[in-house]
């Protein structure tokens, strides 16, 4: 079985010279590309609240958890763990939204 460069190899020398020009321009973008494409769309309004919303949420469950390991009074400690949780659930649908939009 032929490799998948050779395989392309293949399809460059069947497509006329002109084709193969259009043929490079359809190839898939990388993972930067795509993150830059996301601050130039349409929703770019939505990607720059969504990242300062991510990092709010971020900060405060660091917060709540590092308030959840220094305490020892039970009730406080299931308080502060909530909202570790919550924040970190807020966090990651943030980050699930941006991979859903790319």
């Amino acid at each position: 079985m032929a490799r998948t460069s050779d395989v392309d190899e293949l399809i460059r020398e069947a497509v006329k010279a002109e084709d193969v020009e259009e043929f490079d321009r359809l190839a898939d973008p990388g993972l930067p590309e795509m993150v830059v494409d996301l601050f130039r769309g349409r929703l770019r309004a939505y990607v720059v609240m969504f990242l300062f919303m991510m990092l709010a949420c971020t900060a405060v469950a660091v917060y709540c958890g590092f308030r959840f390991l220094s305490t020892s009074d039970v009730p406080a400690m299931l308080r502060w763990g909530a909202g570790f949780f919550l924040c970190t659930f807020a966090a990651l649908n943030a980050k699930n939204w941006y991979w859903m939009q790319m």
